[in-house]
């Protein structure tokens, strides 16, 4: 027969192996939650950096001349670091000239999800000598571009063909020769870094940006 006081010792034994096998649920911090819904969906996630991080050494953003936006300011190659950026030329009279390779780009975002069309940014250059203010101030607006997110800007002849160089596009027109305005693009990861060119027409240009927010290796694509 058991006795009272063992009992009572196998009831106190039960419940501390309960407590042990037991804890209270924790809340997940909101910021938690929100990475765990961008990874599930596919979606690259933020890297660790800050613009005072070290740019990597193979980064175009080391080019450093400024450029002149739409809105009259004045900024640096990197205005758009920390996102996979799309970077063109756009010849002397557009929005005219101009109307089919925009609307590629366009449609190439359009197949992108919300988020990773809210993060894209696209820079598009103005292959002419010198665009009046004027001039460069009406073309978002004449092309309906979105200014928190696509940049018109113009820098020197020079500075175009040393980027063009860099990136493999002939953003500078030469004698006989035009430059990349059919549609050819230069992409871009979070710090600069080339990841390939590709045609606006190309079959597969949507996929193609839209694996940039596939997860990678590399944290900061």
């Amino acid at each position: 027969m058991v006795s009272p006081s063992q009992t009572f010792r196998w009831l106190a034994f039960l419940l501390l192996g309960v407590a042990a096998g037991c804890s209270l649920p924790v809340e997940t911090p909101p910021t938690a939650r929100a990475e765990t819904v961008r990874a599930s969906a596919g979606l690259l996630l933020a890297p660790a950096w800050s613009h005072d991080a070290p740019l990597p050494p193979d980064s175009v953003y080391r080019l450093d001349f400024p450029l002149r936006t739409a809105d009259g300011s004045i900024a640096g190659l990197d205005l758009y670091r920390g996102h996979p950026v799309l970077v063109t030329g756009i010849p002397d009279g557009c929005p005219r000239s101009c109307a089919a390779l925009v609307g590629n780009l366009r449609a190439i975002e359009a197949h992108l999800g919300p988020a990773a069309q809210a993060d894209l940014r696209v820079l598009l250059f103005v292959l002419d000598d010198g665009p009046t203010p004027t001039d460069l101030a009406d073309l978002p607006r004449d092309l309906h571009l979105d200014p928190h997110r696509w940049t018109v800007a113009h820098t020197t002849s020079a500075h175009l063909g040393e980027l063009g160089a860099v990136l493999g596009l002939r953003l500078r027109p030469d004698p006989g020769r035009a430059a990349d305005v059919g549609g050819v693009f230069a992409v871009l990861d979070r710090n600069g870094r080339l990841v390939e060119r590709i045609d606006s027409v190309a079959p597969d240009a949507s996929e193609r940006v839209g694996a940039l927010w596939q997860p990678r290796g590399s944290p900061d694509r």
